[in-house]
């Protein structure tokens, strides 16, 4: 009878304890569908309308309370709920864990001057409002700090690297070393602009010197490792030089010719016109120093011409005695032939003598 009533005894101890743990499982997923929203798989979710008062998202994993965290959910099991430890000691420990690692002000200021340095490194567009949540106008305030840090420091070395691509290209060394593709970018752009510069300084060097070596009558110049560019440019430069030359002295040749009033028929084609410029302006040069030769023979004055026209000398002196002997008619006195005559020579020499004289 005793074994039967011990037995009765036992079986209601163990419907006890099942009951216990039935009751035990059923609280913990009451605890958990508690929340009016489900979490996502890193263990929060939204609250639009920040009824926690921690913004528009939130976690809970862990299975601790609503909470922030600023790289995610750090505990093990992410989204995952535990059960809460019996000893009240271990759960203060929780708590004080939640709040050590929830996010706070420094946490929120160290993003936004985060993404604030390296948006404006990228010369990106200003986009502090990005951010809506828990602290925002901290965010704000950090990241058009950096922003604007960022941007300058960008500018700056985009700068250097122009600065720098420019220097090489006037050198003629291509030697980009920026990896960054905005700074890489700005170093090739001025290097061209510096190359540019570069060939031009070198053309006008090679023609200087063309320019010499004509003048000079040098015809051996030689190039070695000289880009073809330059050589093209001496070449040209020199052949504009020897026509310049040969221009000037067929100017001169028409000059004397004309002054000796023989013009050369068999003149080269390219400096014909040359050579007739000459040709005229020695001639009438020519005229106007007869006239002045003739004027010092009439007015009984001594010749003085200048020894440049030696190549015509007989014809001056010609001249110069005309014009004495023109001179002679006008003391004729009476009329007749001879009294005209010598008013017709007073006549000329006043002529002559208007006109401008060369000396």
């Amino acid at each position: 009878m005793e074994k039967v009533v011990m037995r009765g005894k036992d079986m209601k101890q163990k419907m006890r304890g099942i009951i216990l743990i039935v009751l035990l499982i059923c609280s913990q997923f009451l605890m958990i569908d508690a929340h009016s929203g489900r979490t996502d798989s890193s263990g929060g979710h939204r609250d639009n309308k920040n009824k926690s008062g921690l913004g528009s998202y939130h976690y809970h994993c862990g299975g601790y309370p609503a909470h922030l965290h600023t790289n995610g959910c750090p505990y093990k099991g992410g989204g995952s709920t535990k059960p809460k430890p019996n000893s009240s000691s271990s759960s203060s420990s929780k708590k004080n864990q939640v709040y050590a690692t929830s996010v706070t002000k420094k946490d929120i200021r160290e993003k936004g001057s985060k993404i604030g340095y390296k948006d404006g490194y990228a010369l990106k567009d200003y986009n502090a409002d990005s951010y809506s949540s828990t602290y925002s106008v901290d965010y704000k305030e950090a990241y058009e700090e950096s922003f604007e840090k960022g941007k300058e420091k960008i500018l700056k070395e985009k700068e250097e690297a122009e600065e720098q691509g420019y220097k090489d290209g006037l050198e003629n060394n291509y030697n980009n070393k920026f990896s960054k593709e905005i700074l890489s970018d700005a170093y090739k752009e001025s290097y061209e602009d510096g190359k540019e510069k570069y060939i031009e300084n070198k053309k006008i060097e090679y023609t200087k010197l063309a320019e010499e070596d004509c003048i000079a009558n040098k015809t051996d110049r030689s190039f070695e490792n000289v880009d073809e560019t330059f050589v093209e440019t001496y070449k040209e430069a020199y052949e504009q030089k020897h026509k310049e030359i040969q221009s000037e002295e067929y100017n001169n040749k028409g000059y004397n010719d004309g002054i000796k009033n023989k013009f050369d028929e068999n003149t080269e084609k390219d400096y014909k016109s040359s050579y007739e410029e000459g040709y005229n302006k020695g001639k009438e040069e020519r005229e106007n120093i007869l006239d002045i030769a003739y004027g010092q023979g009439y007015d009984g004055k001594d010749l003085e011409i200048d020894d440049k026209y030696n190549t015509i000398k007989s014809e001056i002196e010609s001249a110069y005695q005309l014009g004495k002997k023109d001179s002679t008619k006008k003391m004729v006195i009476g009329t007749g032939a001879i009294g005209i005559v010598g008013i017709s020579g007073v006549g000329i020499y006043r002529k002559i003598k208007s006109k401008k004289a060369i000396k």
